[in-house]
């Protein structure tokens, strides 16, 4: 028994070893300007929403991060992104004229700028519901996932639209 144990630990040990060093790429190509790797500064927010930059830059990090775009230090490119707006709305209604749903909206503007000058910029819009909810703290905690849903879409479609372009 001891014996197998032992004969597993190089098994358990080169198989471990062996996922190292992998890591996603855009499958799109790189970015305009021949950029590959990029800084992501805290994004503007001109929206009256308090924390939308951080929701909306933590998305894009953690976009670029996971498609091996992130730069660390050094940046000559950076993407330097605006949170337009946020709209909360009716979304729904039941036969009784009760809210079944609301409605989140939110437009962002994502901008490549290297060595200070822009290279392109794009604005992406798009909108994401949620169930109403049975008090205020409920209905609070719903648009605030939504919300966060949206940063994590709209951060991946502007990437993706300055990717193609």
């Amino acid at each position: 028994m001891v014996s197998s144990a032992r004969a597993m630990v190089p098994l358990l040990l080169s198989l471990g070893l062996g996922g190292c060093g992998y890591r996603m790429v855009h499958p799109g190509g790189n970015l305009p300007g021949g950029a590959r790797a990029v800084c992501a500064p805290m994004m503007e927010n001109l929206t009256p929403e308090p924390a939308a930059e951080t929701w909306f830059t933590e998305a894009l990090r953690g976009h670029l991060l996971r498609v091996g775009a992130l730069a660390s230090r050094g940046c000559e490119s950076e993407l330097v992104g605006t949170v337009l707006s946020i709209s909360s709305t009716v979304g729904t209604l039941d036969a009784r004229g009760q809210v079944t749903s609301y409605r989140a909206r939110a437009s962002l503007r994502l901008t490549l700028r290297k060595d200070g000058v822009d290279v392109r910029s794009v604005t992406v819009a798009a909108s994401d519901d949620s169930l109403a909810g049975l008090d205020l703290l409920d209905l609070e905690v719903a648009r605030e996932a939504a919300l966060y849903r949206l940063a994590e879409q709209l951060t991946r479609d502007a990437f993706e639209q300055l990717s193609a372009g």
